[in-house]
């Protein structure tokens, strides 16, 4: 039956996404504060790459950015052919962002100053190994 083969292809789908939470602590822009929290959601690489980032602060949506792409060999052809595919790519987006920030102004939107950084500067996030489990640096 059709609806029970598209319930085997969503679930199938919903596994291979891994998704994870963390508090925003870092400084990204003049006008997004230090606060909130991330939420990264991503499918298994294969032929295809897909990545969605999700700011939000006080369970309200604040941005949401996404990434596709298609895998590749490195190889010099498929780097040259980027290269003359795309040869103004880094002047693109600097000047989007700046063009973002400009509309952002005129909008009224108010800078954030940057603040101090954490201390430590570096955040260590330790895996946590169900019960029972073995950790690959274990052996028989």
């Amino acid at each position: 039956d059709d609806a029970a083969s598209e319930d085997a292809c969503r679930e199938k789908s919903l596994e291979q996404v891994h998704r994870h939470d963390c508090a925003k602590r870092f400084y990204v822009s003049p006008y997004l504060a230090v606060r909130g929290s991330y939420h990264f959601r991503t499918k298994v690489p294969g032929e295809r790459l897909m990545l969605a980032i999700r700011l939000t602060d006080g369970g309200e949506d604040v941005m949401t950015a996404t990434q596709t792409g298609e895998r590749r060999a490195i190889t010099d052809r498929n780097l040259l052919s980027a290269l003359v595919r795309h040869p103004l790519l880094t002047f693109k987006v600097v000047t989007a962002i700046h063009f973002e920030a400009v509309r952002l102004r005129l909008k009224g939107v108010r800078q954030v100053s940057r603040p101090e950084a954490p201390d430590p500067r570096v955040t260590i996030v330790k895996q946590r190994v169900p019960q029972g489990a073995r950790t690959p640096t274990e052996t028989n």
